[in-house]
């Protein structure tokens, strides 16, 4: 597959150019999305299957949107107690969970994980470096096709 750049909404009314610079295949798991505080959270059930990986070049970081249904939630009606619970309204819903992550994360999934594809005009360079001590330390890099990511 190659990367595909695409004049989309970004958030808050605004747009901008996102890349699909690969895909990710992940097995049916359930993400915890906290929102506020700790106690107000969500539980989204992802299907398994394959997703885009999208790179936001401005900012160095990498999105995965996985639709989803909501099978559990627990919010408070006041900030500081926790003993007044809201009544459930969204299970069973669709909804959206997010990873968000750094590039160099990504680029060790690309390198490192087959179930992360990356596109065919991007690479990945991974440099070995050494600790203090002489351990080695591998780090990795996305490379774009018109250079560094």
């Amino acid at each position: 597959m190659q990367s595909t750049t695409t004049l989309a909404d970004i958030g808050n009314g605004q747009k901008g150019y996102k890349t699909v610079i690969g895909t990710v295949t992940v097995d049916e798991f359930v993400h915890k999305t906290s929102e506020q505080t700790a106690c107000n959270y969500r539980l989204i059930t992802v299907p398994a299957g394959t997703y885009d990986v999208v790179l936001d070049p401005r900012r160095r970081m990498v999105t995965v949107k996985f639709p989803g249904i909501r099978t559990d939630e627990h919010f408070v009606n006041r900030l500081f107690s926790a003993s007044s619970v809201a009544e459930k309204r969204g299970i069973g819903q669709p909804d959206t969970a997010f990873w968000t992550l750094y590039d160099y994360t990504v680029a060790k999934h690309f390198a490192t994980d087959e179930r992360w594809e990356l596109a065919e005009d991007y690479r990945v360079e991974m440099k070995t470096t050494h600790y203090s001590d002489g351990r080695p330390y591998k780090s990795y890099r996305l490379i774009a096709p018109e250079g560094d990511a």
